[in-house]
Order: structure tokens, then sequence, then C-alpha cells
């Protein structure tokens, strides 16, 4: 499939801490999403990760054009 190993093994090291401190972040706010958007930088971080998953369906699509 041609996926490179590097992402997958971030995935597996960083993915449990990225689940408990999201765990961690609901129960201290009560369940509210908005907690998630509450600060400036956080929405950059949002905004970011946004373009990077979107960035290679892009870049691929205006290449199929």
């Amino acid at each position: 499939m041609d996926i490179p190993l590097v992402p997958i093994i971030l995935g597996f090291v960083l993915g449990r801490m990225l689940e408990d401190n999201l765990r961690r972040a609901m129960s201290l706010s009560g369940g509210e999403v908005s907690v998630l958007l509450a600060s400036p930088v956080s929405i950059i971080l949002w905004v970011l990760t946004v373009v990077a998953i979107a960035w290679p369906f892009l870049k691929f699509r205006r290449a199929a054009s």
C-alpha cells in the first residue's frame, strides 16, 4: 500500500496519550466540546490539522485535473 512506517508508529505511540488527555479534558469540562475551541492557540492547531489532512486530497485532485 506504500504507506510510510513513521506516521503509523507515531500514531501508535501518541494515540494513547491523545486519548487519555482528551478524556481528561472532557471530564473536567463536564462533557462540553466547546472547551476544545476555547483559546486562539487551539483554534490555530485545529485549522492546521484540517489543512494537514486535506492537503494530500487537494494535491491529488489538482494533479488529476
